[in-house]
């Protein structure tokens, strides 16, 4: 994602003074999502509505929905506007054709729901519609990554039979594709979950620390985000309360970076510090934060 943000962002150099276009909003856009992605949502928020107001005064459809789609998942944005945003890109999808923005901002829309509203019953149809749809145009990997999401909510639910029936479904999808990227690591990371929601908790253990290694070896501050208060929360339940300090300390800069996770993280970390008897100990905490910093080589796998 660093690579495609100094892309799109050399790209608007070279076209500063043009006329709007549908090809520059979309250029705009693609920088706004790199900045998303890589931490920066203030500034992606800014490059999105920038986008979008120039998409609608062209008339460019696709990049009108592309753009509500990342705009949708920007963590600053309220409630209320991000499902307003995606419902908005579903619609344009269904109108135009636009088959994968259609699926795709069905598929952000789950994540508004389910993590804004804390309604996974409700984000699951929109999971299953964005990896039908997926499925429609033979798009393997949007369909398994989509697939994930739905796998995640029946396991949140505690539905284990149903998730581990859907896991194997998703093996089927998974064993099919050459490259299987991002979405194969999310297809390893909901293995993991159904793991540790089993009780596994030394196996998911061990699984959360190969995914975690691998997000930090890429500097995905998204990613470490999301795996750090993964395996976090398994060793508080390990008792292994001082490698959960550890872990969630390096979670909480990433998340801090990323404005992804952040109280989450920093609850399990109150919880971490209590286990280990000092909940409200500030130089316990300066030390751990100088001193018990997570690097990814010491990262290994116990299986």
């Amino acid at each position: 994602m660093a690579g495609a943000l100094e892309t799109s962002t050399h790209g608007l150099e070279l076209t500063q003074g043009a006329p709007e276009s549908g090809e520059l909003a979309g250029l705009i856009h693609e920088t706004a999502r790199a900045h998303q992605f890589l931490g920066d949502s203030e500034l992606a928020l800014t490059l999105c509505r920038q986008a979008l107001q120039m998409a609608r005064q062209v008339a460019d459809r696709k990049v009108e929905a592309d753009t509500l789609i990342t705009l949708g998942i920007i963590p600053s944005l309220s409630t209320e506007e991000a499902i307003s945003a995606l419902e908005q890109a579903i619609e344009i999808g269904h109108r135009e054709k636009l088959l994968t923005e259609e699926s795709r901002a069905h598929n952000n829309l789950g994540v508004v729901v389910g993590r804004n509203l804390a309604d996974v019953r409700q984000a699951r149809p929109h999971y299953l519609q964005a990896a039908e749809i997926a499925r429609q145009i033979g798009d393997l990997s949007a369909e398994l990554y989509c697939y994930n999401n739905v796998i995640f909510v029946t396991t949140l639910s505690g539905d284990l039979a149903e998730a581990e029936r859907m896991l194997a479904s998703g093996r089927e999808i998974y064993a099919q594709l050459m490259d299987p990227g991002a979405a194969g690591e999310n297809y390893r990371a909901e293995v993991n979950h159904l793991e540790h929601a089993k009780g596994h908790l030394d196996h998911a253990a061990a699984g959360r620390r190969d995914l975690l290694r691998q997000a930090a070896e890429a500097g995905s501050d998204f990613d470490v985000a999301g795996h750090g208060p993964s395996l976090g929360l398994i060793l508080i339940e390990l008792r292994e309360y001082d490698q959960a300090v550890v872990v969630l300390d390096e979670a909480l800069v990433s998340a801090d970076r990323a404005k992804w996770l952040r109280h989450f993280v920093r609850s399990l970390m109150a919880t971490a510090l209590a286990g280990r008897g000092q909940p409200d100990d500030p130089p316990a905490r300066n030390r751990s934060l100088a001193n018990g910093r997570f690097r990814s080589s010491q990262m290994t796998s116990k299986s």
